[in-house]
């Protein structure tokens, strides 16, 4: 009983999530999809439009589309919302599908970049005592 509340709770905040961004007016971006030091997925997006560029770290729900997955170049995106610290930024891929987030948009520092894109270093932590 107490999952289907959760559940049903979880799908309303969705649905005001993406009625809220669908009239947002979209804007280019750019990213790619990395994972964090648990495989959780991660956007890495940017405004191209915006000089100098600033990149930010945005969970993503799962499941993923698979489209989202099946590139080998930045994707090019349309972002719905503020990609800005702070904002829930719902990416459009080029098919139309959405990229959902799990949480607000974060600046991508040093230390977030080198967690994120280093996968050796992500292996030996991962495999490490805490």
């Amino acid at each position: 009983m107490a999952w289907a509340g959760f559940r049903t709770v979880h799908l309303i905040h969705t649905y005001r999530l993406l009625s809220r961004q669908a009239t947002a007016a979209d804007r280019p971006a750019l990213g790619t999809i990395t994972g964090d030091r648990d495989g959780d997925p991660v956007l890495l997006a940017c405004d191209p439009l915006i000089t100098p560029p600033q990149l930010f770290a945005i969970a993503l729900r799962t499941p993923l589309p698979a489209t989202a997955l099946q590139h080998d170049a930045p994707l090019r995106l349309r972002a719905h919302g503020k990609l800005a610290e702070g904002e829930p930024v719902v990416a459009e891929l080029p098919d139309g599908a959405l990229l959902i987030p799990a949480g607000p948009a974060i600046p991508a520092d040093t230390q977030i970049l080198c967690d994120l894109l280093d996968s050796v270093g992500a292996l030996q932590r991962k495999h490490q005592p805490h």
